[in-house]
């Protein structure tokens, strides 16, 4: 061996003093030693061998070294210096033997110092343990930069210290790579020092690299540096083109306070140019990235800059810590110029940003030269961000809407979120977006906390960007608040931007504090403020919206609306509580009342965009409370803007504590104004509670701005208001602007409400103005209780209130009052009750019920109203329907009536016995005075109520009344008499003879009139042989004939005419003309051309019951009518040539034979008017009109003939076999079906839909000849595709023959009558139907030919009825307008001519001279249902080129519309648009999508009859988010694990094996060494015993494995012991039990049992267990799927224990063991309707479980000699093998497999145990508690013990 030099290493640092004068000596000796291949000596005590640089020479070292490096000039520079170091070509190779340590030191006074370099073209590798000590302005720790490969084996410690001053020349580098080479770290530990002055920092440089890769394989990775000076920038790793790999554990620590401009842990830096990509990949188990800076700069653990660039964050904790300690920006993670920052779907990323004066964020993205930044997180984030004087934001994106790349701009985080976020001077955001290219995705469960000073956001969206929160299960959490005021939001989307949040619960807390705060002050739940047709969209199952404005301040919403929608789709609960105060202050930003609103609207009638917030969720709880002058739950403001509510249940609750001294104020539920609408459906019923010191009212509707509001509520309103100090009002309606399109409220079933004032007037309904319309259709209680007054209805100013409708009740308690000329209250139950007066104060009350209502009223008054011109209005009270009874006229306490002001007319029945209204006089009979004085008889019907009668009584009352002379006082129709006893004079049969009867003048419901002849002529007095003719009117329950013939029969003949008529009221089932033939005739109206008319009625209002078969061939003549009044008839045949047909609401008419309407050869007019409900063989419509608003049906209407028109309205149901139409007009706002549609006449018009009506029309064999149909329906607030007008058409032959126009607001299918189909297609879309989004839609299910001369297609939601002609379909022609939908069957458009084919072609002329014309705007849209990848879909064909018109982006780019895994391009050449289609890779389209293999092969197929295939096919349609489609896909994938089959399984094996070895255990049987359990030990070893135990054990799974549950089980374990054998016991146990656990989209209940055979040996204080089972889990899994898998287990455990005693009765004893579990999941069918929608195969899981714990028990005896003993036990258990096991996934129809990994257990848990056992004689009793916590479970259990020993 060599000496070279000799030091001490007290002296190292003296080297470097004599570094010049060594030089010359120490190259000689070095070349020498090279020469000789010598580099190691052996050393002894304390000396070291040293040497200079070691450069281009294998070296082996074999103890300790000292290297002061040389010069090298290397790089063919001088002044570097180096310890090793390679310039040449070949491999070069340094080796340190193990234990032997190499220390450096690198001094360059004016150079660059280097620990190791490459520098040529050849290999270098260093291998062992190294340490450098560089100082040099310039330092680099590992360089290569030749091109080729440095390797480095072992530990190598830097340390680099740098006093250079110019930090744009001075730069520190741990480690880089340049040009093309390649650097390996392997070994235990990299550790990288830095320390300058004013020298950059980088401590991995990867730059410039030929996309090569520097890969740290360390185990530990440490990268710390100190900038102590100035300088502008500081990296911990900086990358471009190239790729940077850590694969241990990392720590990256910059501490750079003054650096000016970047301080960034890693930086990657690339272009869209650049040949190779920029990637740093962290593959670890841990990273620690912290960065400190200050002085202005930005300071970020990572920045990613460029594209191709990302940052891959792969390990399984990623920490990242960013401080900014003065002014500047910090960041955990920067993404911009379209740079990708990812992590894996097991990574969980933890952020912490501090910052002292600039802004704070965790993850910002932002763009830079056209290009968004990128931030794919799929596993889970947790950040605090914290900033003192600047904003704070946990997540913000900043981005342009002018890129080159639309695709960039997402924020996705693949698992769970919790943000902290403070700003202790300025804002706060949790997440923030800006852009439309931004997309935000969470689909984790999210806690959101944002505290800030000056205003906070938990979640902000502007500028059309999108955030999506949460998926299926998930719980979303937003707290948000403010310290000072500002306004603070939970969710705040504006300018087009949408927020969606999905998953199991949402809850939004809001809260601030400020005193003498001012309207920029507030609060906001939710707010969609100016956000220009944006949507917030909440489908979370449970939504909680909790906010509080603590101090004083002067507005706060829970939810504002503004051009914007705002869906609540799950149960919704909205909390907020305020004290507001008024501003009035001097400056015109204040002057501001105190305003609180729970829901608030605000729109303008020139806004763009509809405002809509819509609740549809099965239950609403709204509730306000506080402090405010004006006070609403519910608020809407401004046309075009509603509040809708879909659910089964709302409840609002208003609760103002403002009290009267400190001013007005008015509180309210429902508020509307301003042309607003509030909606409820029918389904849904809403209860409002309002109390409140000043005014309180239920329902607010009223004006502004010139526009009425309205309140349509179609289901059931219940109310309670109450007033302490002022008046209340259930329903307040007084819109007074002069809007006829406003003022309506609304209430489609029932109403009730409960008015209390108890210092002011109660009012149930109050109306006023001429445009206060306020109607209740179903029943009616109204209670009011005021100090003052008390009114049930009060309506003033021509205001109009309806209350009932038929079949309802309507009960009142408090005064009824129409104030003013032209106010009408309407009563139209079937039964209505007033407790209380009822007063037509110059108003008008009706009594309108049907033909079974009746009044009870306390008192009717009526007043006069005098004008100051002397002009007298009456007050009246009209009975338009139903009966009144007048028998206490005479009572003024019940009747204060002035001078006929009760009027009888129409439907109106009074009803009295004729002693209350007739009385003797000279003549025989006269009205009472009284009577004659008060009622007004003009027309309906006097009914008598005395039960028997004779007909010189009816005669006279008729003659009676028939004196009454009301036509001075407005009078024209007569009053009928209506006779409802039964005759004396026929006390036997109840008959008289017509004769007799007619001139009665009065209907006899319950009397036969008989004819004596076989002809009745009524209106015709003369009779003859044959004929009977009467001149009055004759009512009668029925005619008899039977007396004309003897015993037989006769045809018989009526004839109604001269303006008589006739009304049989049947018996509600016979028939009315007896002793008749078959051939019998009722003719209504003279034959005669100089005759007059007649009128035939069956049934009657005033009648017991109505009803029976007319035998008779009916015939209306000229100006006549038959009506159907009440009851159900049959008649046979009717025939109208002229007159009227009518069938009164709730009556019915059933012909058995024609029914004809008008007559086309004589020109004849006819009318069908069906209120009620017409059912007819044939309907020939020749000439005239069939108007139904009740129901038709028939098996043929035929309309018009060839030269006369007919009309159809169809506003109620029409449903036909055949309609023909010949020549006029079908109108349809109901809904129409046919079989067969017929068009004769190519001038036929066929409307779907009105100005106020939607309409439906199907038919499935349709030829329309050219005819025009036309759909279109009004806007309605709340519009849907469900509620436009539809229709659904099969043309013959496929061949559309009609000119096809489809307009706003509606839909029209081709090629299917199933209107439902085209709306599902729709909702796969998962658009939106508005008039500011789809406004028309064109469905096509079959392929379809347009006609060349009749056909012709518009779909153009811009049109309506009263659009000009020539806008509308136009022949040869097809339209698709902006808004337009094209909705196509895949299979329609794969056929060779496409789904829509013109009847010309392109080439060919067809007879008009033109060729077929398409013409498709930008905005139209096309949507191809279940498309498939590699397709050509031919959608239109044989139109010209040149006369068409696709317009660029019309049916492509956006407006193309797929699914998920099927992307495609259309265009249009040779008269044909095709869409030419690709796969989107299933993992690329939906990132962590369970099955990707299975989606890549399948066929999207809707429809499919595989239940699999179409399942999935629905999940990946247009309908749902990313979210919610992996939320679905995935939950289907997990199939039974989604609940937790295998792992509850397994716990039911565990708990029997645990429960056996506690039995056994020393734990229990500590004691026994001195009569442990009461007993000596002898005594128990002798016989055996049995036991039992009870379990309840509860398990939460959190997110194990993608899988999250609650679940629970009952079960029982009866065990026996046998008689020990010396020191072995054994024993044998069964369990069994039941229980259920709940997924996110399924729920399994399960029944288990077990097996066990269990032994111990006992060797004095120690004990050895053991126990072998076989155990059973059958589960019944429902969802998503329905399966049956049971899981099999083998459990084989072994424990090994020793007891330790104190001997005062407390024992210790540890514990360890050993369980194998064997799991078998078996495979099952997942099943979807009864059909297999998937198969699962699970692998066999082996786990091996290790426990090691301790148990602590003291025992007592009692003075009752019972034994006593507490017990604790603490344990870990180890978790090894297959805890992550997998199964296989096949979906039948698709040739695919997936394999879907899941966990059984976490990798180890605490167990945790409390128990108590007392024991005497030979029973032990015990109960205890169990808690086991892993890092994913968490499992409780209650135990109950009993034991019996032999």
């Amino acid at each position: 061996m060599v000496k070279v030099v000799k030091i001490w290493k007290g002296d190292l640092m003296m080297r470097s003093k004599s570094l010049v004068k060594n030089k010359d000596l120490q190259r000689k000796v070095l070349c020498s030693l090279l020469a000789a291949g010598v580099m190691s000596v052996c050393i002894s005590g304390g000396d070291v061998w040293a040497s200079g640089t070691i450069k281009d020479q294998d070296m082996i070292i074999t103890s300790n070294m000292d290297i002061v490096a040389d010069d090298g000039e290397f790089e063919g520079v001088t002044n570097r210096y180096a310890a090793i170091g390679h310039t040449q070509d070949s491999t070069m190779t340094v080796t340190a033997k193990p234990g032997v340590m190499v220390d450096s030191v690198v001094t360059a006074t004016n150079g660059r110092a280097m620990g190791i370099v490459n520098v040529g073209n050849g290999v270098l590798n260093v291998n062992g343990n190294y340490s450098f000590a560089l100082n040099a302005d310039t330092v680099r720790g590992i360089r290569n930069n030749g091109y080729n490969d440095l390797n480095l084996n072992g530990d190598f410690i830097i340390k680099a210290v740098s006093k250079g001053k110019n930090s744009n020349n001075d730069v520190v580098v741990g480690v880089e790579a340049f040009n093309g080479t390649n650097i390996t770290v392997n070994g235990d530990k990299l550790n990288i020092d830095i320390t300058t002055d004013n020298a950059r920092i980088i401590g991995v440089q990867n730059f410039n690299n030929n996309g090569e890769t520097i890969t740290f394989n360390s185990n530990d990775t440490s990268i710390k540096a100190v900038q102590i000076g100035t300088g502008s920038v500081c990296q911990g790793v900086l990358a471009y083109q190239s790729t940077t790999n850590f694969n241990g554990n990392v720590v990256i620590d910059l501490k750079a306070d003054q650096v000016t401009d970047q301080v960034h842990g890693i930086d990657i830096q690339c272009d869209p140019g650049n040949s190779y990509e920029t990637v740093v990949n962290f593959n670890n188990q841990k990273t620690d990235i912290k960065v400190e800076g200050g002085a202005g700069s930005t300071v970020a653990a990572i920045r990613a800059s460029g594209v191709p660039g990302t940052v891959n964050l792969n390990g399984k904790v990623t920490n990242l810590t960013a401080t900014n300690i003065a002014d500047g920006f910090s960041a955990a993670v920067i993404s911009q110029y379209g740079a990708h920052v990812k992590s894996g779907a097991d990574s969980d990323v933890n952020a912490s940003v501090n910052s002292k004066n600039g802004d704070a964020v965790a993850v910002y993205i932002s763009e830079y030269a056209g290009y968004n930044g990128n931030v794919e997180l799929k596993g889970s984030l947790t950040a605090n961000v914290v900033s003192e004087n600047g904003a704070a934001c946990g997540i913000l994106g900043e981005l342009s809407d002018e890129v080159k790349a639309e695709t960039d701009g997402n924020i996705y985080i693949g698992k769970n979120l919790n943000l902290g976020v403070n700003s202790s001077n300025s804002e706060a955001i949790g997440i923030g977006a800006s852009g439309k290219y931004n997309k935000t995705s969470i689909l984790g469960d999210t806690a959101i906390t944002a505290t800030g000073k000056t205003g906070a956001h938990a979640l902000y969206a502007e500028k059309g960007s999108e955030i999506t929160i949460g998926s299926k299960g998930k719980i979303v959490d937003l707290t948000v608040s403010s310290t000072n005021g500002g306004k603070v939001y939970g969710l705040d989307a504006t300018g087009g931007s949408d927020i969606t949040v999905n998953g199991s619960n949402l809850t939004i807390d809001v809260s601030s504090s400020v005193e003498n705060g001012t309207i920029n002050d507030r609060i906001f739940a939710i707010d969609a403020s100016d956000n220009k047709g944006g949507k917030i969209i909440l489908n979370s199952d449970g939504i909680t919206l909790v906010g509080e404005q603590k101090g004083h301040t002067v507005y706060c919403d829970g939810v504002r609306a503004n051009v914007s929608t705002i869906e609540f789709n799950g149960n919704t609960t909205i909390d907020l509580k305020a004290d507001l105060k008024d501003d009035w202050g001097a400056t015109e930003s204040k002057n501001k009342q105190s305003q609180f609103a729970g829901i608030n609207v605000q729109c303008d009638p020139d806004d763009n965009n509809a405002t809509i917030v819509v609740f549809n969720g099965g239950k609403t709880d709204i509730k306000v409370e506080g402090k405010a002058t004006w006070f609403a739950a519910v608020q809407g403001s401004g046309v075009p803007g509603s509040i809708n509510f879909t659910g089964k249940k709302v409840n609002i609750t208003a609760v103002n504590n403002k009290a009267v001294r400190e001013g007005d104020s008015t509180t309210v539920g429902i508020y509307a104004q301003y042309g607003a609408t509030i909606n409820s459906v029918a389904a849904t019923d809403i209860v409002t509670t309002v109390e409140a010191n000043g005014y309180a009212n239920g329902i607010y509707n009223t004006n502004n701005f010139g526009y009425n509001g309205n309140v349509k509520l179609k289901g059931n309103f219940m109310g309670t208001v109450i007033s302490n100090e002022s008046s209340a009002y259930g329903i307040y309606n007084d819109p007074l602007a002069a809007d006829n399109t406003g003022g309506e409220v609304y209430i489609g079933k029932g109403l009730k409400l409960d008015v209390t004032a108890l210092k002011g007037e109660a009012v149930g309904i109050y109306g006023e103005g001429e445009h206060s319309k306020t109607t209740v259709l179903g029943d009616v209680i109204i209670t009011t209780n005021g100090q003052n007054d008390s009114y049930s209805l009060y309506a003033a100013a021509k205001a109009n209130i309806t209350l009932g409708s038929a079949g309802k009740t309507v009960a009142l308690t408090g005064d009824v009052t129409a104030k003013d000329a032209d106010s009408i209250i309407t009563l139209a139950g079937d039964s209505n009750v007033v407790k209380g007066t009822v007063t037509a104060d110059a108003g008008g009350i009706v009594l309108a019920g049907s033909d079974k209502a009746t009044y009870i009223v306390n008192k009717f008054v009526t007043k006069d109203s005098v004008s100051r011109f002397t002009t007298v209005t009456r007050g009246t009270i009209t009975v338009s329907g139903g009966t009144l009874n007048i028998d206490n006229l005479s009572d003024i306490n019940k009747f204060d009536l002035a001078d006929n002001s009760l009027i009888v007319t129409g439907k109106g029945v009074l009803k009295a016995a004729s002693d209350k209204v007739f009385e003797a006089d000279t003549s025989g009979k006269k009205v009472i005075a009284g009577v004659d004085q008060k009622v007004l008889f003009n027309g309906g019907k006097l009914a008598i109520s005395d039960t028997s009668y004779t007909l010189a009584d009816s005669k006279v009352y008729s003659e009676a009344l028939g004196k009454v002379d009301d036509s001075g006082v407005g009078a024209n129709t007569k009053t009928t008499i209506v006779m409802t006893g039964t005759l004396q004079d026929q006390p036997v049969d109840n008959k008289a003879t017509v004769d007799d009867l007619a001139p009665t003048g009065a209907v006899h419901t319950n009397v036969t009139g008989t004819v004596s002849t076989g002809t009745l002529n009524v209106g015709d007095g003369s009779s003859s042989g044959g004929t009977t003719g009467i001149n009055n009117d004759l009512g009668v329950k029925d005619l008899d004939f039977s007396s004309t013939s003897g015993s037989g029969t006769v045809d018989a003949s009526v004839t109604i005419s001269n303006d008589t008529g006739l009304t049989l009221v049947g018996d509600g089932s016979s028939e009315l003309l007896k002793g008749t033939g078959s051939n019998n005739t009722v003719t209504v109206g003279s034959t005669s051309d100089s005759g007059s008319a007649g009128t035939l009625t069956l049934g009657n209002a005033a009648a017991e019951s109505s009803g029976g078969t007319l035998n008779a061939n009916v015939t209306l003549q000229s100006d006549s009518q038959m009506t159907v009044e009440a009851g159900s008839f049959t008649v046979d045949k009717i025939t109208a040539t002229e007159g009227t047909v009518a069938v009164n609401a709730g009556a019915n008419l059933t012909t058995t034979q024609d029914f004809t309407v008008g007559d086309a050869i004589n020109n004849k007019t006819g009318t069908i008017d069906a209120a009620g409900s017409i059912t007819a063989g044939k309907v020939d419509l020749q000439q005239g009109t069939v108007a139904v608003t009740g129901s038709l049906t028939a098996n043929e209407l035929s309309v018009g003939t060839s030269n006369k028109e007919g009309t159809v309205n169809a506003a109620g149901t029409v449903d036909v076999d055949t309609l023909n139409l010949n020549k006029g007009n079908v109108e349809v706002t109901g809904s129409l079906t046919a079989k067969t549609l017929t068009v004769g006449d190519s001038d036929a018009k066929i409307a779907v839909g009105a100005a106020d009506s939607a309409g439906t029309l199907t038919a499935e064999d349709v030829k329309l000849g050219g005819a025009s149909l036309m759909l279109d329906p009004a806007w309605e607030d709340g519009s849907t595709i469900q509620t436009a007008s539809k229709a659904g058409l099969k043309f013959n032959g496929s061949q559309i023959d009609g000119k096809l126009t489809v307009g706003q607001n509606s839909v029209l299918s081709l090629g299917t009558a199933d209107t439902a189909k085209a709306e599902a297609a729709f909702t796969d879309t998962g658009l939106t139907w508005g008039q500011n989004d789809i406004t028309a839609a064109l469905y096509i299910d079959y392929e379809q030919t347009m006609d060349s001369t009749k056909g012709g297609i518009k779909v153009d939601g811009s049109l309506t009825h009263v659009s000009d002609s020539k806008d509308l379909a136009a022949a040869n022609t097809a339209t698709f307008a902006a808004g337009s939908l094209l909705m196509v069957a895949g299979d329609a458009a794969l056929t060779m001519d496409g789904a829509l084919k013109a009847g010309g072609t392109a080439t060919i002329t067809i007879s008009n001279g033109s060729a077929a014309t398409l013409k498709v705007d930008s905005g139209a849209k096309l949507y191809i249902a279940d498309a498939q990848a590699d397709k050509q879909y031919t959608i239109v064909s044989g139109f010209t080129n040149s006369g068409s018109a696709v317009t660029d982006g019309g049916w492509n780019g956006t407006n193309l519309l797929l699914n998920k895994l099927v992307k495609g391009s259309g265009s249009y050449s040779s008269g044909s648009f095709t869409v030419s289609t690709q796969k989107v890779k299933a993992s690329e389209a939906l990132p962590g999508v369970a099955l990707p293999n299975i989606l890549d092969a399948m066929s999207s197929q809707t429809d499919s009859p595989y239940a699999g295939i179409k399942y999935l096919s629905n999940a990946i349609s247009g309908l749902n988010s990313n979210a919610q489609t992996l939320a679905a896909v995935n939950s289907f994938a997990q199939g039974a694990e989604n609940s937790g089959a295998t792992r509850t399984g397994a716990l039911a094996a565990l708990d029997l094996g645990t429960a056996v070895q506690e039995h056994l255990s020393l734990a229990k049987a500590a004691a026994e060494q001195s009569g442990g359990f009461g007993k000596a030990a002898v005594d128990t070893a002798d016989n055996g015993g049995i036991w039992a135990q009870y379990i309840h054990n509860k398990d939460k799974v959190d997110n194990m494995g993608g899988v999250s549950y609650d679940g629970q089980y009952n079960g029982v374990i009866i065990g026996g012991d046998f008689a020990d054998r010396g020191k072995y016991s054994s024993g044998i146990a069964f369990s069994y039990g039941s229980g259920d656990s709940t997924g996110s989209a399924s729920k399994n209940e399960f029944d288990f049992w077990g097996l066990s055979y269990y032994g111990g040996i006992q060797n004095g204080d120690t004990n050895l267990i053991f126990d072998v089972g076989y155990s059973k889990t059958s589960s019944d899994v429902k969802g998503v799927i329905k399966a049956e898998p049971d899981t099999q287990v083998i459990s084989m455990g072994i424990k090994g224990e020793k007891v330790i005693s104190n001997g005062h009765g407390t024992s210790y004893v540890p514990y360890a063991g050993l369980r194998y579990l064997n799991v078998d999941g078996g495979s099952y069918n997942g099943t979807i309707g009864g059909e297999v929608a998937a198969h699962y195969s699970t692998d066999k899981a082996d786990l091996w479980l290790l426990p090691v714990g301790i148990s602590i028990s003291h025992e007592s005896v009692t003075a009752g000699g019972w034994k006593v003993r507490p017990t604790a036990d603490i344990a870990y258990v180890w978790i090894l093998g297959d805890k992550n096991t997998a199964m296989d996934i096949t979906v039948p129809g698709v040739n695919a497999t997936d394999r879907l990994g899941y966990d059984i257990m976490d990798s180890g848990f605490f167990v945790g145990k409390l128990g108590l056992e007392a024991e005497k004689g030979e029973w032990t009793y015990g109960l205890g508690y169990a808690c086991q916590k892993g890092s994913h479970a968490q499992n409780s259990k209650f135990m109950l013990n009993v034991t019996y020993s032999f």
